[in-house]
C-alpha cells in the first residue's frame, strides 16, 4: 500500500464541480501535493507528517502511521516517531508526526479508554521540517479537542496537555522518507510514485446536480467518538460541534442550495400533499463550507459554525412555504409575491430582453440590407 490512501467518494473537489478545495496541497510543508485531474497527486519526497489528512476537511486522506490502540487506559503519551524506542516515555504512542494527530484522535484515544492524552515535546519540532516553524505544531488540535472534551462533561483533569523532555535534535531519527531528495520539478511533481495508494473504482464525471453526496467519514468519527464520551456523563453531544443554518422569508425554496451542498446537508421537499415545500437541514453531516450561503439567489440562508440549544444534532426543517408551478420550466418554486417564473427562468428572459435590446439598439446594418430578408 502507499503512504498516503485517498477516498475518491470523500474528496470535495473530485466529486464536486463547482469546489475547488487545494486544503492538502497547501497543507503540505514539503510541497510534494499539487491538485491533478480533480485529485491530489504525491511527488517523491513525502515525509509522512500527515499535515495533509489533518487540513482535509472530510477525511479523504489518510496517512500510514496514524493508527491506535482499539483499547488504553488511563494516561497516554503520544510521542513522535523519531524518538529512539529506548527514548520513549513508557508505554507511549508513536506516530509518525505530532503535526498530524488531529482532535477527532485525541477524541477517539479517550473513547478507546484514555483519560487524558499527553504530547511529549522534545524540543524539536520547530526546526524540523513538518514544524512548520512551529514549536508545538499539534497545539490547534490539542485546543480544539479540550473544547469538544469539556463540552461532553470531562473534567479538567482530562483535557490534552503538554510535557516538556527535551532530547537534543541530533538524537532524532530520520523524519519519514526525507532521506530521499525531493524533486520539485513538475514532472515530478505530477508523476504518481506510489505515494497515494491507488483507487480502483473508475473515476466518474463530477456533475453539480447529479451526484452522490460527498462521504464525511472525518465527521462520522468525530460524532461517534463524541457520542461514547458524552454518555459516560449522562449528555448528549454537545451543540458546538454542530454547524448551524438558518433561513430566511427570502427564501424561495428553489434548490440552489441543495444543488451545490456537497454533503446532501440541505434536502428539498416540494409535493407535500398540502402544496407546502420544506427545506431541511441536517447538522449531523454538515462540514460548514458555507456554499449555500454564498450562492443563494437571494441570500436567504445564514451558516453559523456553531449552533446552540438543546437538540441541534438533529436534522430539522429551516423553511416552509407555499409552492406553485413555474409557466416556464414546470418546475416547482416558492416565490414570496406574484413571480410567475421561478429564478432561472427569469435570469434567462431577463438575458434575452436585453440581447434583443441591444440588437434593436444598433440599428440596421449600414448597407441598408434588410436583417429580416423573406
Amino acid at each position: 500500500g502507499g503512504v498516503v490512501a485517498f477516498a475518491a467518494d470523500s474528496c470535495l473537489s473530485h466529486q464536486t464541480a463547482h469546489m475547488e478545495c487545494a486544503a492538502c496541497a497547501k497543507a503540505c510543508p514539503v510541497g510534494v501535493i499539487a491538485i491533478a485531474n480533480r485529485r491530489p497527486e504525491i511527488g517523491a519526497g513525502c515525509i509522512s507528517c500527515g499535515r495533509c489528512a489533518d487540513a482535509c476537511p472530510t477525511g479523504a486522506l489518510k496517512v500510514r502511521g496514524f493508527d491506535y490502540p482499539l483499547e488504553l487506559a488511563g494516561t497516554v503519551a503520544l510521542e513522535c516517531a523519531r524518538v529512539s524506542l529506548g527514548a520513549r516515555a513508557e508505554g507511549a504512542v508513536a506516530v509518525p508526526c505530532l503535526a498530524g494527530v488531529t482532535a477527532e484522535d485525541v477524541l477517539a484515544l479517550h473513547k478507546a479508554g484514555a483519560t487524558q492524552t499527553i504530547f511529549v515535546d522534545r524540543g524539536w519540532c520547530a526546526a524540523c521540517a513538518a514544524g512548520c516553524n512551529e514549536s508545538q505544531p499539534w497545539a490547534k488540535a490539542a485546543r480544539q479537542a479540550a473544547d469538544w472534551l469539556a463540552a461532553a462533561g470531562l473534567p479538567a483533569s482530562s483535557l490534552p496537555a503538554s510535557m516538556a523532555a527535551y532530547l537534543p535534535a541530533r538524537r532524532a531519527l530520520p523524519l519519514g522518507r526525507a532521506a530521499e531528495p525531493v524533486d520539485r520539478s513538475r514532472r515530478a511533481l505530477l508523476a504518481r510514485v506510489g505515494a497515494v495508494a491507488p483507487d480502483v473504482r473508475p473515476p466518474s464525471p463530477p456533475s453539480a446536480f447529479a451526484r452522490a453526496p460527498v462521504r464525511v467519514p472525518r465527521r462520522a468519527r468525530l460524532l461517534a467518538a463524541l457520542t461514547v464520551l458524552a454518555a459516560r456523563s449522562g449528555r448528549e453531544v454537545p451543540a458546538i460541534v454542530f454547524p448551524d443554518v438558518r433561513a430566511s422569508e427570502a427564501c424561495e425554496l428553489h434548490g440552489v442550495c441543495v444543488a451545490v451542498c456537497p454533503t446532501g446537508a440541505l434536502t428539498r421537499f416540494e409535493d407535500g400533499e398540502d402544496g407546502v415545500g420544506r427545506l431541511e437541514f441536517n447538522p449531523a453531516v454538515c462540514i460548514a463550507c458555507g456554499e449555500c450561503a454564498g450562492r443563494c439567489p437571494e441570500l436567504a440562508l445564514e451558516l453559523s459554525p456553531r449552533a446552540e440549544g438543546d437538540n441541534a444534532g438533529r436534522p430539522r426543517v429551516i423553511a416552509r412555504r407555499v409552492v406553485r408551478e413555474c409557466a416556464g420550466c414546470n418546475q416547482l418554486f416558492a416565490p414570496n409575491d406574484d413571480k410567475t417564473l421561478c429564478p432561472s427562468c427569469t435570469k434567462t428572459e431577463a438575458f434575452a430582453k436585453a440581447g434583443f435590446a441591444l440588437f434593436r439598439a444598433a440599428g440596421p446594418p449600414a448597407d441598408g440590407r434588410d436583417p429580416y430578408p423573406t
